[in-house]
C-alpha cells in the first residue's frame, strides 16, 4: 500500500504486503452485480434482510473464499467503478521475490496519479460531479457494510479494503464535495489489538497507544501512529496496561527534582517565599525575574507582582518529566538556566514586527504556587486559570517532543507527535493548553506555535495528496477539542459536555487534584474547593448545579458513582473513556436542579409491572429456563421489546435482579428514557433507547422520588418477531390451562433431586406437550417466513424459549406511558 503517508524515516516492510488472492481481472461488471455473480446477495442489503455480518454468522463463507470475493469485490471493483476507463487490472498488482519462488501482492504505488487525473477536471457544482458522487457514495456505504471480517480473517487484507474505502472517500470529500460521514467508520470492524502491539514495539506506552487509537480513528492514521517510533524519556512503561500509564504517576512522597543532566551536580536555587505569600495575599500573582550578578555572574531568581501588560511565559509541563517539586519552592540551577533560556527564545520567535526586545518574566508553578499547604497555595491556584488565560505565551514542555528535531519531520508528524505526549493526557494540562492565545511546544531545535500546525494542516487539507484527507480531520480535531474549550464560548464557559469529552483521556497522580482542575476548567471558586478538606466532591456539584452547568442527561453517565446520599446520580470520577446513554436530549435544555433528596430532572418514561406470576416450577429448575433478557410488553399496541443490563445489578443474574424487583410490589418501578418512547416503536427494524432502571415513590408534589439501580437498553423488536412472540405468549396460555400445569405445581417445593421419578414422568410430559404446541404453531406460514428472515436455523429453539418464559409469564408489562416533563429526583 505505497500511497499510505509514512513519518520521517519510516518504510514500508515486507511483512506489510498485501498477498494477491482475488478471483480474476476484474473488467466490465458493475459494482452491484457483482456479489450476485458469485453467490453473495446478501452482500446488497434488502428490507428484512439481516446484514453481511449477520448472514455470516449464521452461514459463515469459508475464509479463503470469503478473502478472495471480499479483495476481488472491494478492491478491484471498487477501483474499476471510481476510476472508469482508466482503471488497469495488472496496475495494481506486482510481483516481488520470496526465496527461490515469486509471489504476487497489492500495490497502490499509482494509485495518487490515477485519482488526480481522474478527478482533476471535475468541477464540484457540476451536474456530472453530483452524479458521480451519489453513485461513488453509495458504492462507499456497501463497503463499509460488507468490511465486516471474520477473527481468522487475513489482517493485511482486511486492512487493504478498510483504508482504500477511505483513500477513496477522502479523494471524494476533496473533489467531489463529498459528504465526510462515508470517510470513516469501517475501521471500527478491525481489532485495534494488533496496531497496538506493533506500536508497543516501537516504544510506546500500552496506554498511550490504546488512546491514541481511540482518537485518531482513521485507517490512515492507526497506519501511521503504528510506524512512529518514540522515546521513552527515561521512563519505563513495563508496568502500564491500555487503562492506565503507571510510568506518569508520581510518588509525592519520594518525588525529587531532576538536573537538566543526569551528571550535573549544581546547586539548588531557593525563592523567597515570604515575598511569594505576601504577593499572593495581595490578589496578584508573582512572577519570575532571572537577574545575573555583575561581580559573581550568580543566578538570582527574584519574584515580580503581575502587572498591567507586562509579558510573561507560562510555562506547562509534565511532573514526571522533574520540573516540579512538591516539597520546596526550588529547583537546580542548570533547569532554571535552562528555562531562562527557553522563554527567551519564545519571546524571539513570537516578537511581532517592530516590537521592542525585552527580558521575559516567567510563571512556573514549582517555584510560584506554594508548596507548604495553607492558604497562599489555595490562594496560587485559584488564580492559575487567570496565570494561564492573561500570559504572553504559554510554552509546553515535554521531554518525549524535546528529543526530535522538528525541521526534520513533516507537519503530520509533529501533529501526532504532540497530540499522543504524555502531556495531553494531563489534567492539569488541559486548562494550560485551552486557555493561553498563544501556545507552544519546544522540540529539540526550537519552539513551534500551535497555531502552525494547525495551518499546516489546513493547507494539507486544501492542497495535500487527497487520499490523507481524513487523517489530517482527524488531528485537526484534536487540535479544535484543545483550543476551543473555552474561545468558541462567551464568558469563558464551556458546556458540560464539552468538559466531559475533554478530560476522558487525562489523569492525575493525586486524586484529589481532579475536582481542582474540573473546578477551574467550570469557573468555579477553586481557591474555596481547594481549602475544603472533606466533601469536595459534594461541594463542587453543588456549585455546579447552581451555576446551572450540569445537565439532566447527567443521570445517564455510566461508571462508578458517588455514595452520598443525595449525590448518588454524580460519577465518582470524570477521568477515564466514558460513555453517555444519549447526549443530544431535548430535555437537556432544562438544567437539572439540586434537591437534597437527589437531582431533579424532567425526562420522559415509563412505569413497569408484571403479570401475575405461574409459579409451578420446582425451585431448582427455576434459573435453568432463564433464557437471558428480560421481555417487554405494551399491552395497548402489542409491540414488545427487550431490554438488555449494561451494569450489573445487586444480584447475579441481571433479569433476575429486574425481574424480582418487579414483583416486590412495595416500591414504584420505571424506566427514565433520554427521549420519547414512541421514538422507539419501529415497524421495521429494531430500534435501540438507552434507559435507567429506577425504583421509589410519587411524592404529594407529582415527583417521582427514585433511586438509580442500572442502565438498561430497550429496543424494540420488528413487527414479524412481536407476532412470533404474541404467538408464543397464546402457546403458553393454552397450557396453562391444561392438566399438566397442575400436576406439575405439586412439586414446586420439592426438596429432591429432579431425578425423582415421578417429577420426571410429570416434567417429560409437560415438555412434549409444548414441544408439540410450538410445533403446531410455527405450521403457520406466516410464522415460518418470520423464523427464517429474523432468525434462520436458530428460530425454532428461539420459539420453544419464549414459550417456556410466557408459561410463568416471566416478563414484564407498560403499564403506563409517561410524557417528557414527568419530573423525577433521581439519586
Amino acid at each position: 500500500m505505497e500511497h499510505l503517508p509514512l513519518p520521517t524515516d519510516a518504510v514500508l516492510t515486507d511483512d506489510e504486503l498485501v498477498p494477491y488472492v482475488a478471483y480474476e481481472d476484474y473488467q466490465g461488471i458493475p459494482f452491484k452485480s457483482y456479489p450476485q455473480l458469485k453467490g453473495f446477495d446478501h452482500a446488497i442489503p434488502k428490507p428484512h434482510q439481516h446484514s453481511f455480518g449477520l448472514h455470516e454468522d449464521f452461514h459463515p463463507t469459508p475464509v479463503d473464499q470469503l478473502e478472495r470475493f471480499l479483495q476481488t469485490w472491494l478492491f478491484f471493483g471498487l477501483l474499476q467503478d471510481v476510476l472508469g476507463e482508466l482503471f488497469r487490472h495488472e496496475d495494481f498488482v506486482r510481483t516481488i521475490a520470496r526465496g527461490s519462488s515469486y509471489e504476487r501482492v497489492l500495490s497502490t504505488a499509482k494509485l495518487s496519479r490515477l485519482l488526480e487525473e481522474r478527478f482533476s477536471e471535475h468541477r464540484v457544482d457540476s451536474p456530472e460531479s453530483a452524479t458521480l458522487r451519489d453513485h461513488l457514495a453509495e458504492c462507499i456505504v456497501l463497503c463499509s457494510g460488507a468490511s465486516i471480517f471474520p477473527a481468522e480473517f487475513n489482517l493485511k487484507i482486511a486492512f487493504s479494503l478498510v483504508v482504500l474505502t477511505e483513500s477513496l472517500a477522502s479523494t471524494f470529500d476533496a473533489r467531489l464535495g463529498a459528504d465526510r460521514r462515508y470517510t470513516t467508520g469501517s475501521m471500527r470492524s478491525m481489532s485495534r489489538t494488533h496496531w497496538i502491539q506493533k506500536m508497543r514495539l516501537n516504544g510506546w506506552c500500552p496506554n498511550e497507544a490504546a488512546v491514541a487509537c481511540e482518537q485518531l480513528r482513521s485507517a490512515l492514521c492507526v497506519h501511521f501512529l503504528s510506524k512512529i517510533k518514540k522515546t521513552s524519556a527515561g521512563r519505563r512503561h513495563d508496568a502500564c496496561s491500555e487503562q492506565k500509564c503507571s510510568a506518569l504517576q508520581i510518588d509525592l512522597a519520594t518525588y525529587e527534582a531532576k538536573h537538566r543532566n543526569s551528571d550535573c551536580n549544581c546547586d539548588v536555587i531557593s525563592v523567597d517565599t515570604a515575598r511569594l505569600d505576601l504577593i499572593l495575599e495581595s490578589g496578584k500573582f508573582p512572577l519570575l525575574d532571572f537577574q545575573t550578578d555583575l561581580v559573581s555572574g550568580a543566578l538570582k531568581v527574584n519574584f515580580v507582582e503581575s502587572a498591567g501588560n507586562r509579558p510573561y511565559v507560562a510555562l506547562s509541563h509534565v511532573w514526571a518529566d522533574g520540573l516540579g517539586n512538591p516539597h520546596a519552592n526550588s529547583l537546580p540551577r542548570c533547569q532554571l538556566l535552562d528555562l531562562r533560556d527557553l522563554a527567551d527564545e519564545v519571546f524571539k520567535a513570537g516578537r511581532l514586527k517592530d516590537q521592542e526586545p525585552e527580558l521575559p518574566l516567567l510563571w512556573l508553578d514549582t517555584l510560584c504556587c506554594p508548596a507548604a499547604p495553607g492558604r497562599g497555595k489555595s490562594i496560587a491556584i485559584g488564580l492559575m486559570r487567570h496565570t494561564y488565560r492573561a500570559a504572553t505565551h504559554v510554552l509546553v514542555l515535554d521531554n518525549t517532543l524535546r528529543c526530535y528535531s522538528y525541521k526534520d519531520m513533516g507537519v503530520l508528524e509533529a501533529a501526532v507527535r504532540i497530540f499522543t505526549s504524555p502531556w495531553m493526557r494531563r489534567l492539569w494540562c488541559l486548562q494550560e493548553g485551552a486557555l493561553p492565545e498563544r501556545l507552544w511546544f519546544q522540540f529539540l531545535d526550537g519552539c513551534v506555535e500551535i497555531s502552525t500546525i494547525f495551518e499546516g494542516l489546513r493547507n494539507l487539507a486544501k492542497c495535500g495528496e487527497p487520499c490523507s484527507r481524513s487523517f489530517v480531520f482527524d488531528l485537526a480535531t484534536l487540535y479544535i477539542a484543545l483550543r476551543t474549550i473555552f474561545h468558541s464560548h462567551d464568558n469563558l464557559k464551556p458546556d458540560f459536555n464539552t468538559i466531559m469529552h475533554a478530560v476522558s483521556h487525562r489523569s492525575v497522580s493525586v486524586a484529589s487534584d481532579e475536582l481542582l482542575c474540573l473546578g477551574a476548567l467550570f469557573g468555579l471558586d477553586v481557591e474555596v474547593l481547594a481549602s475544603t478538606e472533606h466533601g469536595r466532591s459534594a461541594r463542587m456539584w453543588s456549585s455546579l448545579c447552581e451555576s446551572k452547568h450540569v445537565p439532566s442527561s447527567i443521570i445517564f453517565l455510566k461508571g462508578p458513582k458517588l455514595e452520598e446520599r443525595g449525590y448518588r446520580w454524580a460519577p465518582e470520577t470524570c477521568l477515564g473513556p466514558r460513555k453517555w446513554a444519549d447526549n443530544d436530549s431535548a430535555y437537556d435544555r432544562i438544567p437539572a436542579s439540586l434537591l437534597q433528596q437527589g437531582l431533579l430532572v424532567q425526562f420522559p418514561g415509563i412505569i413497569l409491572s408484571t403479570p401475575a406470576y405461574i409459579d409451578v416450577m420446582p425451585s431448582k429448575l427455576s434459573e435453568s429456563t432463564n433464557p437471558g433478557v428480560l421481555w417487554l410488553r405494551d399491552e395497548d399496541s402489542k409491540v414488545w421489546y427487550q431490554l438488555g443490563h449494561q451494569e450489573k445489578l445487586p444480584a447475579s443474574s441481571p433479569q433476575s435482579s429486574i425481574y424480582n424487583t418487579l414483583l416486590r410490589k412495595d416500591t414504584i418501578c420505571a424506566m427514565i428514557f433520554t427521549d420519547m418512547p414512541k421514538l422507539l416503536r419501529a415497524d421495521t427494524a429494531p430500534k435501540a433507547a438507552n434507559t435507567i432502571f429506577v425504583t421509589g415513590t410519587r411524592g404529594e408534589d407529582g415527583v417521582f422520588y427514585t433511586q438509580s439501580k442500572c442502565f438498561v437498553i430497550m429496543s424494540a423488536w420488528n413487527s414479524q418477531v412481536c407476532s412470533m412472540i404474541e404467538k408464543a405468549r397464546e402457546v403458553a396460555q393454552t397450557l396453562q390451562q391444561d392438566p399438566i400445569t397442575e400436576e406439575l405445581a405439586k412439586f414446586k417445593d420439592m426438596a429432591k433431586e429432579l431425578t425423582d421419578p415421578v417429577y420426571c414422568t410429570v416434567f417429560l410430559s409437560y415438555s412434549a406437550r409444548r414441544k408439540s404446541a410450538s410445533a403446531e404453531a410455527l405450521r403457520d406460514p406466516v410464522l415460518q417466513a418470520a423464523v427464517h428472515e429474523n432468525f434462520a436455523g436458530n428460530g425454532p429453539a428461539w420459539f420453544d424459549a419464549n414459550v417456556i418464559k410466557m408459561y410463568r409469564n416471566r416478563y414484564a408489562v407498560i403499564s403506563k406511558w409517561l410524557p417528557g416533563d414527568t419530573k423525577w429526583c433521581v439519586d
